[in-house]
């Protein structure tokens, strides 16, 4: 039986104390050891300066676009698989074409130089042009085809760049416009591309594969 004293509970008194607060210290034991285990479980470590990793420069659209691994065989003895949809469309007495490549498409992050607007053909281009896109080093051909290739500086001012196998080469002036075709052993031009005052194509002229060709836009 407890009694209580003026100085608090009498021995048998705290003896029963004791009996009830045993569970509620054991069972506030236990639950003191599952959130510490749930803590450093669950938890993630708080960020430091020595710890945490620095973020990676992302690739531009257009060197995370084009690769090595795209490009087609130019002599076409491996089957091309690109994903992209050409358009070609015989210009009457010309012996040339209107052409036009989904990767020429406005908006492309992946290829944002290939744009064919500045023409004047309304994205379109014309199968004998190429454009020379220096910062991938990828010629590209007015049939919708692409490679990479390196430019040669001229010592009159602008570059060439060589076809696949050397029989031509493309000139192209300071401004990168396609403005003659030459023979690649001879020398001799083979085809003249002029340009109006804001780049846009104004006229073809000269030979394709022996026949004559002619164009004003």
């Amino acid at each position: 039986m407890s009694s209580t004293g003026l100085l608090g509970p009498t021995p048998s008194g705290l003896a029963v104390g004791r009996r009830r607060a045993g569970p509620v210290l054991r069972r506030l034991a236990t639950s003191l050891s599952i959130v510490a285990l749930l803590a450093s479980c669950g938890t993630p470590p708080s960020p430091s300066a020595t710890t945490s990793p620095s973020a990676a420069p992302s690739p531009s659209p257009a060197s995370a676009g084009v690769t090595p691994l795209d490009a087609c065989d130019p002599a076409g003895y491996v089957p091309c698989d690109q994903q992209a949809a050409v358009l070609s469309i015989p210009i009457v007495d010309t012996n040339l074409a209107l052409t036009y490549s989904s990767q020429w498409a406005p908006g492309r992050q992946d290829r944002p130089n290939w744009n064919a607007d500045s023409l004047g053909l309304g994205g379109w281009s014309i199968s004998v042009l190429q454009r020379y896109d220096a910062s991938d080093g990828v010629l590209l051909a007015g049939d919708g085809s692409w490679r990479f290739a390196s430019a040669v500086s001229l010592a009159a001012g602008g570059t060439a760049v060589p076809s696949f196998d050397g029989s031509v080469a493309y000139v192209f002036d300071a401004a990168g416009h396609h403005v003659r075709t030459v023979d690649g052993r001879l020398g001799t031009t083979l085809l003249t591309l002029a340009y109006d005052s804001t780049g846009r194509l104004s006229s073809v002229d000269g030979s394709v594969a022996g026949q004559a060709a002619h164009l004003t836009v």
